[in-house]
């Protein structure tokens, strides 16, 4: 029996123990995601949430890749996830190349993903994940590629741009002829003194780059001609963005800069006091930078004045028309205003450490190690805002309002009434009954008149008959027609008629008795039937 107590108190202290444990556990895995809830209050909605394919034992999410249609998540190893960025449905997972490879984030223009693993160069369909061509490159990358729709820049550790050839390499890689004819697939070489720093920015007609000595330089795309080369007082510290024809680029004497893309001409200027090594974001004509241990900027990117600043911000997360999101050293969703910068609301973001800077459009992303991914949008904003490329935004179709109206009438006056138009209930409104004006023809008259019932045309039916019975006795009048005749006097009643014609030929009758006529009249002069007495 001591036995038995003995070991039901240590089951008991057991399950007592394990069970606070599992709670907790159960309770860390339900914070994974922000609730419902929480994310109401701040105006955000979770549009959805999915994870990309990684062995969390052994790897862990490197980078993230957003474009306007796809979502892309690159692990140590090598295997890229895709998703669909509106609804996030999984695409496809594939391993690109050799595991544990040196790598850099892939960047994809309208149909194709491009990646660099090791010393080979990657393209890949980003509906399917297919390998397209892969292409062996002349020694060790030192940025991501960068490609437009003929040609796809690679920088080098050596200090050389090569700009390789779509088609051609698409061409020799399907006639197997890879990697034996790899230099026919290059365009042209430029190579600079020291290694490239940041991806190369394609324009029009030019493609600008920066080197580690230094130097910014802006060369042809047709022939690497060089058009321009500016030197700055140090390195440049940070990737170089393009607005529209002007390039701003960050150096390491905490200046920024705005040059002309094609003259090479110095802009605007703005000093930070302290290096920018992450990446300008642009959105639409605002620049936002993220000093190391500095405050947050927004500037004008046409002027370079400065709008705002806080402090504390790390991460630039998304913006859309009234709202900026960030996220600050101690990894909460920072929610500031886009005018003004003041803050409007904050949440923790717990383990999800990894942020996707999105200046393609006002979706936000961020992403637990293991590949836990969660795709944010602000309430009443079911469709994605597009920042880069808005012309690429879907078109919403127009409904009909619902009490079928098409336009409004202006200053809330309301329309007149017209004969035959809709009434409320959507049924035709009939004319409005009335005698027909006397100078009016038959053919001038609407076709509702026609339709009209027939009880309404027995007074016209009336008129015919005593017209016929008129004619029969001989007596129409001289220079006056039918159609001439006033309605007023054939809708007269016939008892009125009748006592009019019994007059006249009582009067008829005394002047032949007598032999003469009236005074002033002749024959064609006596009264006529139906005219008025």
């Amino acid at each position: 029996m001591p036995v038995f107590r003995i070991a039901l108190v240590a089951v008991l202290a057991a399950l007592s123990c394990a069970s606070p444990a599992a709670a907790q556990s159960s309770a860390r895995q339900g914070m994974q995601l922000p609730s419902e809830q929480m994310l109401n209050r701040l105006g955000l909605h979770r549009s959805w949430w999915s994870h990309a394919t990684i062995n969390s034992k052994r790897d862990k999410l490197l980078f993230m890749v957003v474009d306007e249609t796809h979502l892309f998540l690159q692990s140590s190893s090598g295997t890229i996830t895709a998703f669909n960025t509106e609804n996030g449905k999984y695409l496809w997972t594939r391993m690109i190349g050799a595991a544990d490879r040196a790598t850099f984030p892939a960047t994809s223009n309208d149909e194709l993903l491009f990646l660099t693993n090791g010393l080979r160069l990657f393209a890949v369909k980003k509906d399917t994940g297919d390998i397209k061509w892969q292409l062996q490159l002349p020694g060790m990358p030192a940025s991501s590629p960068v490609a437009d729709e003929q040609l796809v820049y690679v920088g080098f550790v050596d200090g050389s741009l090569y700009a390789f050839k779509l088609k051609e390499t698409q061409e020799l890689f399907t006639d197997g002829k890879l990697p034996q004819y790899s230099e026919s697939t290059v365009e042209w070489r430029y190579r600079t003194s020291k290694a490239i720093t940041s991806p190369a920015v394609p324009g029009e007609g030019v493609v600008a780059f920066a080197s580690r000595n230094g130097s910014l330089y802006s060369v042809t795309k047709e022939n690497r001609k060089l058009v321009f080369q500016f030197e700055t007082d140090a390195p440049l510290s940070a990737p170089v963005v393009r607005y529209k024809d002007a390039l701003l680029l960050a150096s390491e004497d905490f200046n920024f800069y705005s040059l002309d893309i094609r003259s090479g001409r110095p802009g605007w200027q703005f000093t930070a006091g302290v290096v920018i090594r992450k990446e300008p974001i642009l959105i639409e004509d605002d620049v936002y930078l993220f000093p190391d241990q500095g405050n947050m900027y927004k500037l004008s990117a046409a002027t370079g004045h400065p709008y705002w600043s806080v402090p504390r911000m790390q991460d630039f997360l998304a913006a859309s028309s009234t709202r900026v999101y960030v996220a600050d050293r101690h990894n909460n969703l920072v929610i500031l205003s886009r005018e003004h910068g003041e803050q409007l609301g904050s949440f923790p973001l717990d383990k999800f450490t990894n942020h996707l800077a999105n200046e393609h459009s006002d979706r936000i992303y961020v992403a637990t190690d293991s590949g836990l991914v969660m795709c944010l949008h602000e309430r009443g904003r079911e469709f994605a805002r597009f920042h880069m490329h808005p012309d690429r935004q879907p078109i919403l179709p127009e409904f009909v309002p619902d009490d079928g109206t098409a336009d409004a009438t202006e200053d809330g006056e309301e329309p007149e009434a017209m004969e035959g138009e809709a009434g409320e209930d959507g049924e035709a409104m009939p004319a409005k009954k009335g005698k027909k004006p006397a100078d009016e023809s038959e053919e001038e008259m609407n076709e509702d008149e026609a339709d009209k019932p027939k009880a309404e045309k027995k007074d016209s039916e009336d008129e015919e008959m005593e017209e016929a019975e008129a004619h029969a006795k001989g007596k129409k009048p001289e220079g006056e027609s039918e159609e001439e005749m006033s309605e007023d006097d054939a809708e007269k009643p016939k008892a009125k008629k009748k006592d009019a014609d019994d007059e006249e030929e009582m009067e008829e009758a005394d002047a032949d008795t007598k032999g003469e006529k009236p005074e002033g009249k002749s024959d064609d002069d006596a009264p006529k039937k139906g005219e008025d007495e």
